[in-house]
């Protein structure tokens, strides 16, 4: 019966998101516009520089690197870029 296949079919996915956000640590969520770094999965370094250009629905994110290239990437692999602005003095 198909009603049944759904059914489990549901029940499979709701496992498997419960699984995948077990272990997920809450980060906030980033903007389009957001100055970024990104990991290399083989090095883990931050050695990608970018801008987010489109928020997905699953903690994803399409980031626009300088040489016009699109990664997609997870929120895992996407480090906020902060300006630092010095302080005037007297």
């Amino acid at each position: 019966d198909w009603s049944s296949d759904v059914c489990s079919s549901d029940l499979i996915k709701e496992k498997l998101e419960r699984h995948y956000n077990s272990s997920s640590r809450p980060l906030p969520p980033l903007n389009i516009g957001t100055p970024v770094a990104v990991q290399d999965h083989s090095t883990k370094k931050w050695d990608r520089y970018g801008t987010i250009v489109h928020v997905g629905n699953d903690r994803d994110y399409l980031v626009k690197l300088a040489s016009d290239r699109v990664l997609h990437h997870n929120r895992h692999f996407i480090l906020k870029l902060y300006t630092i602005v010095p302080q005037h003095q007297q």
